[in-house]
């Protein structure tokens, strides 16, 4: 809070603007390990290409149209534009705002960062220009409150004119002050007096606030519009903490994006204390982490129109000034350490951060009965799972008919999917995204739901080994029938899902599940479902007449498979179960269950086959063995991979193959699950019998006793052709990139280390197989050491994030090309200190440092480290 009237006042003052100035020179380590200088240099590299271009385009998803600006700005350029096909009034000024708001904003913040007069006229250039359109809204017929370029524009040109105050003539205040209050004010005068909590209406509100506060002191009568902006803001905000209606994150979070900016704005000039209410501090909180994707991935579930990939970086780095949660600041470090919204909003980057996981009796599930929805989850790290669950009655214009419909993540992995935002051209696509067939629910004799919401959350239970939610579905079909569909979720392990329709005729049920996935049918009552590197079973346990079919839908493809499973109502409840896997079979899978056992106890084993099969022997104490014998067709080198199954009752035990040691497993966890599947390396086979065993070499302190237990392994033959025709190459190996792929070139073969993270990138380096290991222990950085090569499924190596690679050498000389229209960041991590970086011919200082972040242009480039 700092109650001043002069500017800048709205979300900087002078001496916080000094304070992000000097993050950008300092290379002072911080609690959350945010590398400000290397934010500094992405946000001014943006802030130059929008200082010299001449005009821009704007393009749109679902419209041919493309819209040219040119300097300066005019809004000719933007009138009488033609809807495209399958649409009325389309908002075409929603995405030309919010182009031109983005770089007034970053031209405004680099010139109060810099003092170059270069950012500062095309800053003003930008401002003077909105201030010239006759109006800030696109429909003239319609009310202004239905555009929702008239509260961007608003917000914007308050935002510039606040910190470029000092820098405009009498006569230029003048213009932008009538402007924020004719323009903006006045048709948001129609607002007064609101209830509705429409993400416009919400939009409006916010910029209401904003507008006046930037006028306050400067024009009459601006107290009018704040307080009435606060009462609005404070009877949504009660409403929301038992409100009855959600429109998906995506709007949840929009919209609040825009009020805590407000309300931050407003806490900071008057000391109003809005943005503390409980539902800022805890209820959004909650309802953002519990629906977050596992595998400390920043995805989420993407129920009525949303995305599974939401960028709630400065709604949360707003909320972190008020609000200090270990959690939030947890987030952050791991999400948004690339935001420039952290360098210039966040105040301290020392707070205490933690996981979800690592604090103390933290539930990992939880329920919003007042939307009816759940989150039964068995945590956020990697190997976790979570299954989203909605049975709302919501009945707002951005929900789904998909009452009872779930989500399922595994380990950072949307495996059970729904279609997100829906598509608003009429079509197969819009009947896909918008109905329920293309969603985890259930169809009536092949017809979907009529109706929105009339659904609720009628029960739940919430325990450290046992978790359940009940949704009731009454009178959403053309049918008057009941759904009520139940889910458990069992030791934090699976989940079993049980379906029970209450209706007077014996109706056709049919139930979805839908995913991007592989789909492999195991039977009619049993599937298996992969993603990337993990997956699930899903198998139905009863009623035992059932049929199914894997399905697309025409003209909607691109969202995956469909299972249809058929029953009728009245042969009793459908129970479905759902084990999710971590850790990704291969062709070649062995399970252990069927394969031939040599043990001096063989009383001591049980196969379990129901369900996930598995073996489990009762080893009594250390140097306890049993061996498996497999068979392979030929004789050859392969690679090995193992799956265990892990429990609290294990130990610690050693793996052979033919007599070698291949790996040390550690079978202990606080749960029965079945656990990640590990890389024996490579070993030659016989043709014919072959043996693995497992010898008990120790036992964990936390474990009750000295148990093995053994799901699948399974074998690969060495992809010799690949190999050979790699080594023979007499050029460097090298990366193709397309616009998805970089193209690295290894100058020196001798290289000890190279680790590259891109999605679809093929890695080949080295002459010899050695070993590989992950760099740095992140499991998303590979490692290649002492000139080996690193494979993946035959192919080299892949991974999901933006390009890295790591030195040992010093000296090594690398050359990347970037083929791509776009920058590449590069992260460079060495093994030691790194003295200095070479790029091209320009030498970046970075004394004491082990890891540097670089933006690289398009272009060749060549990049020297010195250790």
């Amino acid at each position: 809070m700092i109650k001043q009237l002069s500017s800048p006042r709205l979300f900087f003052t002078n001496e916080e603007l000094c304070t992000i100035r000097n993050r950008l020179t300092s290379s002072d380590p911080n609690r959350m390990n945010i590398n400000f200088q290397a934010i500094g240099e992405n946000f001014f590299q943006e802030a130059n290409q929008y200082c010299n271009e001449y005009r821009f385009t704007i393009t749109y998803p679902n419209a041919p149209t493309i819209i040219t600006m040119n300097y300066p700005i005019q809004i000719s350029d933007i009138l009488s534009l033609d809807d495209p096909p399958g649409y009325t009034e389309y908002p075409f000024w929603t995405q030309v705002s919010l182009h031109v708001k983005t770089r007034l904003e970053t031209l405004t913040k680099a010139y109060c960062l810099t003092n170059q007069k270069e950012y500062l006229e095309k800053a003003k250039d930008i401002l003077l220009s909105l201030c010239r359109f006759e109006r800030w809204f696109e429909f003239p017929a319609k009310s202004a409150l239905w555009s929702l370029s008239l509260p961007i524009i608003t917000m914007c040109v308050s935002f510039s004119y606040d910190l470029l105050y000092h820098e405009l003539s009498s006569d230029e205040k003048n213009i932008v002050e009538d402007s924020i209050q004719e323009k903006g004010l006045k048709p948001l005068l129609k607002l007064f007096g609101a209830s509705d909590q429409h993400n416009i209406f919400v939009a409006g509100m916010s910029a209401m606030m904003i507008g006046a506060l930037c006028l306050k002191g400067r024009k009459e009568d601006m107290d009018v519009y704040v307080n009435e902006a606060e009462r609005y803001f404070s009877n949504y905000l009660d409403a929301k903490l038992n409100r009855r209606e959600s429109e998906g994150l995506h709007y949840d979070t929009v919209a609040l994006h825009n009020i805590v900016k407000a309300l931050y704005a407003n806490y900071r000039i008057t000391g109003n204390s809005l943005i503390h209410h409980p539902y800022l501090t805890n209820d959004i909180l909650n309802q953002i982490f519990y629906f977050q994707g596992c595998g400390n991935q920043a995805t989420f579930a993407n129920f009525s129109d949303s995305y599974t990939n939401l960028d709630v970086t400065s709604l949360l780095v707003l909320l972190s000034n008020t609000c200090k949660s270990p959690i939030l600041y947890d987030y952050l470090r791991k999400h948004a350490y690339w935001s420039e919204d952290v360098l210039f909003y966040l105040k301290n980057a020392d707070e205490y951060a933690a996981s979800p996981d690592d604090i103390e009796d933290f539930p990992t599930s939880k329920i919003f009965p007042s939307i009816g929805w759940a989150a039964l989850r068995s945590g956020w790290k990697d190997h976790t799972h979570m299954l989203g669950f909605t049975s709302s009655p919501s009945e707002r214009d951005h929900n789904h008919l998909d009452q009872n419909n779930i989500t399922v993540n595994v380990s950072g992995e949307w495996l059970l999917t729904n279609p997100g935002y829906q598509d608003y051209v009429p079509g197969p696509r819009r009947d896909f995204t918008l109905e329920t067939i293309g969603h985890n629910c259930m169809l009536v004799n092949g017809k979907g739901q009529t109706t929105l919401g009339k659904s609720s959350i009628k029960q739940s239970l919430l325990s450290s080994f046992f978790e359940y939610v009940e949704g009731s579905s009454e009178h959403v079909y053309e049918i008057p029938l009941i759904w009520n569909r139940k889910i458990f979720h069992i030791n934090k392990t699976n989940y079993l899902v049980i379906d029970d329709v209450v209706s007077d005729q014996n109706e056709n049920l049919t139930y979805l599940f839908h995913s991007l996935g592989q789909w492999i049918e195991q039977s009619q009552v049993s599937y298996r479902l992969y993603g990337e590197n993990h997956g699930l079973d899903l198998k139905f346990l009863h009623p035992k007449l059932v049929s199914s079919e894997l399905k697309e839908f025409e003209g909607a493809e691109s969202y995956g498979k469909y299972l249809e499973l058929s029953v009728k109502s009245q042969e009793g409840p459908t129970i479905s179960w759902i084990n999710p896997l971590y850790g990704k079979a291969e062709e070649g899978t062995c399970s252990f269950i069927n394969l031939p056992v040599k043990c001096k106890t063989d009383r001591l084993l049980e196969r379990r086959a129901a369900n996930y099969p598995y073996v489990y022997f009762h080893s009594q104490k250390i140097e306890d063995q049993i061996s498996f014998t497999f068979s392979c067709d030929s004789e050859g080198d392969y690679f090995l991979y193992y799956r265990p199954y892990l429990s609290h009752k294990q130990g610690v035990y050693e793996i052979e193959v033919n007599g070698s040691i291949a790996a040390t497993i550690d079978g202990y966890y606080e749960f029965e699950l079945h656990g990640a599947i590990h890389d024996l390396g490579k070993h030659p086979l016989r043709k014919g019998k072959n043996t693995i065993s497992f010898r008990v070499i120790e036992k964990n302190d936390k474990s009750s006793n000295y148990h093995m237990g053994m799901a699948e392994f399974f074998i690969k033959k060495e992809p010799l052709s690949d190999l050979v025709r790699f080594q023979n190459e007499k050029s460097p190996p090298h990366v193709k990139r397309t616009d998805e792929l970089i193209i690295l070139n290894w100058k020196d073969r001798s290289t000890n280390t190279l680790v590259i993270n891109l999605l679809n990138s093929r890695l080949n380096v080295g002459k010899d197989y050695t070993d590989a290991h992950y760099f740095y222990q992140n499991k998303n950085r590979w490692g290649c050491i002492n000139g080996s090569y690193l494979l993946n499924n035959e192919i080299w190596l892949v991974s999901k994030e933006a390009c890295s690679f790591a030195i040992e050498k010093d000296g090594d000389l690398h050359t990347i090309w970037i083929s791509s229209g776009t920058q590449q960041q590069i992260y460079l991590a060495a093994k030691g200190t790194v003295q200095s970086v070479k790029v091209n011919e320009s030498l970046i200082d970075v004394k004491n440092s082990s890891e540097l972040r670089l933006v690289i242009d398009k272009g060749e480039h060549q990049i020297q480290l010195r250790i």
